[in-house]
């Protein structure tokens, strides 16, 4: 099994004039570990369809360490999975990390210590108002094969 994560510790958008920065973001993948200090995370309007301008979702971290040349990611709109409708963008590879079959990208946030927030809300619409953990991490559901 790969084991790829990205560790998110938000502060009070308060203490950062307003702004959410990340004091650490980490990703983990293939016994390799990249670490980004002080990251600002910017609104990127990817879903000006359902949310008003310059909300802060958990795509807009993964996006704004892309804006800064720091990895690089690409997030795939699908209108459905099978026969479910879905309408969402799915953060796909980060870096050399790409999804395959029933492998990929998932999250979670909440409080620290209160790990397994794990809901089925993408992270294209997840808002975010500075939870203290935001956790990307690869699952593995026993197929990596295309799908």
């Amino acid at each position: 099994m790969r084991i790829v994560s990205v560790w998110f510790l938000f502060f009070s958008c308060a203490d950062n004039a307003g702004k959410i920065i990340i004091p650490e973001v980490e990703i983990r993948y293939e016994g390799s570990r990249l670490t980004f200090d002080n990251v600002e995370v910017t609104p990127h309007n990817l879903r000006d369809d359902m949310l008003v301008d310059d909300t802060i979702t958990a795509a807009d971290v993964i996006m704004s360490l892309g804006d800064r040349g720091e990895i690089s990611y690409q997030m795939l709109w699908y209108e459905l999975i099978g026969s479910v409708e879905i309408k969402n963008y799915y953060i796909e590879c980060i870096n050399r990390n790409c999804h395959s079959g029933r492998c990929g990208f998932v999250y979670e946030v909440g409080e620290i210590g209160q790990s397994g927030n794990h809901i089925h809300v993408q992270a294209d619409i997840r808002i975010m108002q500075s939870p203290e953990y935001a956790l990307f991490f690869w699952i593995d559901l026993g197929s990596c094969a295309a799908l």
